[in-house]
């Protein structure tokens, strides 16, 4: 089976989901498994750094639970506010380092790509995408938020090959850390 984990990064809420799929066979959406999804929430009370370190260590966790062959993330973007987009950034730095750590492949999806990839439409709503998701996998969304229906599609869409036209990034760690 090859497993594919779909992270929507955020310092205070961060998306997940662990795809799965024969390593045999026509690759369809049908084809593919939801093996794991969520959202990592962490205390708005806390410091930024604090958060942007649980979210480092909940991701490595995600890792070792589900041993994908391949992480995606999405790319960061430049939005009207800086800092939100600084914030971006550093959460998904924690997300690299803890791939780095852990020694998975991985590789990044613009969100216009996972957009049109989902819906035909670079600017889809996350409306659209959770409904594309409904129809495509029978995912209900249901009370949870959206960055997990946005974490299930960045899996989906990166499964099909869709995201940056470099060469995946694989990422070795040179000596085992103990934190």
């Amino acid at each position: 089976m090859i497993k594919i984990l779909g992270i929507d990064p955020g310092s205070n809420l961060a998306g997940f989901a662990c795809l799965g799929r024969s390593s045999e066979g026509v690759i369809n959406a049908r084809s593919m498994k939801i093996l794991g999804a969520g959202a990592l929430k962490f205390d708005k009370k806390l410091s930024h750094c604090k958060r942007i370190g649980q979210l480092h260590n909940s991701i490595y966790k995600l890792l070792e639970e589900f041993n994908p062959d391949f992480c995606v993330i999405e790319k960061g973007f430049l939005g009207i506010n800086a800092n939100t987009s600084l914030k971006l950034g550093e959460s998904r730095g924690a997300i690299i380092s803890a791939a780095y750590r852990y020694g998975v492949e991985l590789r990044e999806i613009t969100p216009a790509q996972v957009k049109k990839f989902m819906t035909g439409n670079g600017r889809a709503t996350k409306e659209e995408i959770a409904q594309s998701l409904k129809q495509l996998l029978g995912f209900e969304l249901g009370k949870l938020p959206h960055d997990v229906s946005d974490a299930i599609a960045i899996a989906l869409a990166a499964s099909f090959g869709c995201g940056s036209s470099e060469q995946p990034t694989t990422v070795h760690s040179e000596r085992e850390v103990t934190l």
